[in-house]
């Protein structure tokens, strides 16, 4: 047997001439460190196929690691090899008059540390010469790692308190945040459910729904960004229309000033506003609103952010050039206003307004005395008709 000629494959195989793969039964998950251990058979589909499994390499290999991996070809009627390697094993099948009955794959070894979460390892790979690509699947396992569902969690809690205070922070400056609140809402239950899944180790639930507040969380993060982004472009828009009304104003001023006053220097001064106004509406406004339509909004917060900056600059340099074009506009000449005389009618008003009480008083004297005098007439009056009446008696 061990004598026994490789040679050539004149067919090549395909998954019809082996009998399909029993599968081992493996767990749910592993963690590292843990001992896999496990066996195949691989066989042939018929008689016919068996004379088909020989004179040609098989190839084992393994992500385990401390592996060993053992191999034995069991031919028909009669007789047996076996074979040892660890990480990779090369299998050479020679001729035999009544083909293969089976070759057994025996593996064993420790479930390497993963980098991530949960990750999928190979702990068996079977290839044949003069076959058809992959025609045996390859024997996975789930590994998980406790330390970095553990990080993740903590992650996950520490971004959604950042993403909270964001929200608070935009409603303070009058922006509404409901959307985004209600994703960081979905988002925390999902972390809590999370949490509760892998205190009890059921990894693979805790996985999926620590995903899902994941992905919660970036839909968050996405609508405080657009929110953000349209609040900055807005105040800056509103600065920008601000400096073109000084930008006015100052060509305003000029036009007086030519009247009288060299204004060239002014007037290059009035030109680079006019242009850093255009550049900043023209280029990275219009930028800023390209990036938001296209949903950028971080890339937008960074051109909107930019732009802000040069238009304080400009706000600040067009204040400066137009307090000191007013320093240069000539005083106006003040007219002198004469003084009217105050008629008389003006004075007897002036009068009877300031010596009003006096008036009153004096006043109700003479009313009183008239009414003294008017009734001591009326007593004589009377006093002589009687006197006279009594004459005449």
């Amino acid at each position: 047997m061990l004598s026994a000629s490789l040679s050539f494959a004149a067919e090549t195989l395909t998954k019809s001439n082996f009998a399909e793969l029993v599968i081992p039964k493996f767990n749910d998950f592993y963690k590292a460190s843990e001992q896999v251990q496990f066996s195949i058979e691989i066989k042939p589909k018929t008689e016919n196929d068996a004379v088909k499994l020989d004179e040609r390499t098989y190839e084992f290999s393994t992500e385990l690691t401390s592996p060993k991996i053992r191999a034995t070809i069991n031919y028909r009627n009669g007789g047996s090899v076996s074979y040892e390697g660890g990480e990779y094993l090369q299998l050479a099948v020679g001729t035999w008059q009544y083909g293969v009955e089976s070759i057994k794959v025996e593996v064993s070894g420790k479930v390497p540390e993963v980098d991530k979460r949960i990750e999928e390892i190979t702990v068996l790979k079977i290839g044949v010469t003069d076959a058809e690509k992959n025609i045996f699947p390859d024997l996975k396992i789930k590994v998980v790692n406790p330390k970095l569902f553990g990080n993740y969690i903590t992650s996950l809690t520490q971004k959604i308190s950042e993403l909270r205070k964001r929200a608070d922070g935009l409603e303070k400056a009058g922006v509404s945040t409901a959307t985004a609140k209600k994703y960081l809402d979905i988002a925390e239950s999902y972390i809590n459910d999370g949490k509760r899944f892998f205190n009890n180790e059921k990894y693979i639930e805790a996985n999926t729904t620590l995903t899902n507040a994941e992905d919660n969380l970036i839909q968050a993060e996405n609508e405080l960004n657009r929110i953000d982004a349209m609040n900055r472009l807005y105040k800056v828009e509103d600065k920008l229309n601000k400096v073109l009304d000084k930008i006015n104003e100052i060509d305003a001023i000029l036009v007086e000033l030519r009247k009288t006053t060299p204004t060239t220097k002014y007037d290059i001064k009035f030109e680079e506003f006019k242009d850093t106004y255009k550049e900043i509406k023209n280029k990275k406004i219009e930028l800023a609103k390209d990036y938001i339509a296209q949903g950028l909004f971080e890339d937008a917060i960074v051109i909107i952010n930019s732009a802000n900056n040069e238009v304080d600059k400009l706000t600040t340099d067009v204040n400066n050039l137009k307090k000191e074009l007013e320093g240069l506009m000539p005083t106006p000449t003040k007219t002198a206003v004469a003084t009217p005389t105050p008629n008389t009618l003006d004075k007897i008003s002036s009068f009877l307004r300031e010596n009003a009480r006096k008036i009153a008083i004096y006043t109700g004297i003479i009313v009183l005395l008239i009414a003294i005098g008017y009734a001591l007439s009326r007593i004589i009056k009377a006093y002589r008709k009687r006197k006279k009446w009594d004459e005449l008696k």
